[in-house]
């Protein structure tokens, strides 16, 4: 089974964050809605400082009044954003009209071609799969493809 894309990811991570946030709203006895504050933050939550009950419905109105905090760590589903971009380098030592290309990289990368003589090739790019892609050129070429 193939794994879900980075957008469908990103979109799954959004609605857990905003199921968190509502679940937030509802526990901390305010009324919510659009009067209401709430922060997204790795940072322990604030209190209420004192000024009014957590159920004050002026409290956000006043502005010394904050929610608990949503953590990162919190969310389920998230995608991989630790930093490090993938890349991978294709060599096609003989000359051919098809290159197909197993990257692995589990995504649809740009492709950038250049010939044995270092020039800049264009060819017809193919997704087949979140790790394959197949390139097609008008003559048999040999060359380098860079993935990223």
């Amino acid at each position: 089974m193939a794994s879900p894309d980075t957008i469908t990811q990103i979109d799954a991570a959004l609605h857990a964050i905003r199921a968190r946030l509502r679940a937030l709203e509802g526990r901390s006895g305010g009324t919510g809605g659009a009067s209401s504050t709430m922060r997204l933050s790795d940072a322990t939550p604030q209190r209420n400082n004192g000024s009014g009950s957590p159920g004050d419905d002026q409290a956000a109105a006043r502005g010394d009044h904050v929610h608990p905090a949503v953590q990162w760590a919190d969310v389920q589903g998230k995608p991989d954003i630790s930093g490090e971009d993938k890349t991978y380098r294709y060599v096609q030592a003989l000359s051919v009209d098809t290159w197909v290309i197993n990257h692995g990289l589990g995504k649809r990368p740009t492709v950038a071609v250049v010939d044995t003589s270092g020039s800049v090739i264009v060819g017809d790019v193919r997704y087949t799969g979140l790790n394959t892609l197949t390139i097609t050129f008008s003559a048999a070429v040999s060359g380098e493809a860079y993935c990223n």
